[in-house]
């Protein structure tokens, strides 16, 4: 959300297991209202991240969607408004592991001059 409303402060963005799925992916319904930026977005998922229908403790959200398609859902939005992505799979789940292990190539990614 910050890239998206203050490019000329946040100029990228690396997500790792991102909460897409949050208030019904409210933030992928309202990408169009975003001005595209020069920034690109770094977005990964492991692919075992596939719950669904679970209730997150202690604010009682209710997670509908899995975090593997809504970051998927997310990386196809950003695209299609003009934003540069990089939509990572990993093996592996919602772990420190996986994050670990994806960080050098996305710094290394968001980092370079090239798109």
């Amino acid at each position: 959300y910050m890239t998206l409303g203050y490019p000329g402060t946040f100029s990228h963005a690396l997500s790792q297991s991102g909460s897409f799925w949050w208030e019904d992916e409210w933030l992928v319904k309202h990408l169009r209202e975003f001005i595209p930026s020069e920034g690109k977005f770094w977005l990964s998922v492991g692919s075992e991240e596939k719950g669904a229908g679970m209730v997150h403790g202690p604010t009682e959200l209710c997670q509908n969607l899995d975090q593997d398609a809504g970051v998927a859902h997310m990386a196809a939005g950003l695209a299609s408004y003009g934003h540069t992505v990089r939509h990572h799979v990993h093996d592996g789940g919602h772990e420190t592991r996986c994050w670990k292990e994806d960080l050098p190539q996305a710094l290394e990614w968001l980092l370079s001059k090239g798109r």
